[in-house]
């Protein structure tokens, strides 16, 4: 089996790799695919959960915020930050 990725993903499983907890990368891929089987074994992405469901709530109540340079930018170190790259 082989499987597409981003390149923002592909960094993402080679900077996993290279902390030394897994082999390679297939044994990255195979263990997030494990913890997600796990973790959410009664996921149905068909149906709201109650989180999205607050979240929908909240943005229809909140006012429109216009973006500013950088924004997108900012965002992207915040999630590279989260995932370790």
């Amino acid at each position: 089996m082989n499987v597409a990725l981003t390149k923002e993903l592909e960094a993402i499983v080679e900077a996993r790799v290279k902390t030394g907890r897994w082999q390679n990368r297939s044994d990255f891929i195979r263990d997030c695919i494990r913890h997600y089987i796990i973790d959410e074994p009664d996921f149905d992405p068909t149906k709201d959960t109650p989180e999205l469901a607050e979240l929908l709530r909240q943005s229809k109540n909140s006012p429109a915020k216009p973006h500013k340079k950088g924004d997108l930018k900012r965002l992207l170190e915040k999630v590279r930050r989260n995932v370790g790259m």
